[in-house]
């Protein structure tokens, strides 16, 4: 569409004016958002069109648009191949992804139940550890359980563990009795 309306423009203006140098936008717009075929396609339409306003503007043999038709050619094959380097890239992170969240799912065990369970519920450790995070994640997440700390914890009514009231069978100690 952008190729269309620059090459309708620069015909219908004056031969003063030179509107060509703009469709490079086309093949550097298209890198941004499509796959590398596209991107080399939007390229070849727009050494097209850049072809035919020189052809109607003067001919193709003037320095301006030799000059303009190799720049758009440089800068529509550089976008197409860093897009397919920048596809291929994308390709590989998506794999290692993969391969990092079935290892997870593999080494990972569930929660004892009594580290404050999961339920019927995804437990607070599996949302927190998807693809891409990392077991950093796992070490904030399980003291918290440990404790009876986590969500499911506080929605059950148990809150935080309390240490166990010291019995009259239990003999106090200056030692036991700093740490309350």
């Amino acid at each position: 569409m952008l190729i269309a309306v620059i090459t309708v423009i620069d015909i219908n203006s004056p031969t003063t004016i030179h509107l060509g140098p703009f469709l490079v936008a086309a093949p550097a717009i298209t890198a941004s958002f499509a796959g590398a075929g596209v991107t080399g396609a939007v390229g070849v339409s727009a050494v097209g069109a850049q072809v035919l306003i020189g052809q109607l503007r003067g001919g193709l043999l003037t320095p301006n648009h030799q000059a303009q038709i190799a720049a758009l050619v440089v800068i529509s094959a550089l976008g197409t191949v860093f897009r397919h380097f920048r596809d291929r890239r994308e390709r590989q992170l998506h794999h290692v992804r993969s391969v990092a969240a079935a290892a997870q799912e593999v080494l990972l065990r569930p929660l004892p139940s009594r580290a404050g369970g999961c339920g019927s519920r995804p437990c607070t450790l599996r949302r927190r550890l998807r693809p891409g995070s990392t077991v950093i994640s796992m070490r904030r997440c399980l003291p918290r359980a440990r404790r009876g700390c986590g969500p499911d914890a506080v929605q059950a009514g148990r809150g935080p563990r309390k240490p166990p009231e010291p019995s009259a069978a239990t003999p106090r100690t200056e030692a036991a009795d700093r740490h309350r």
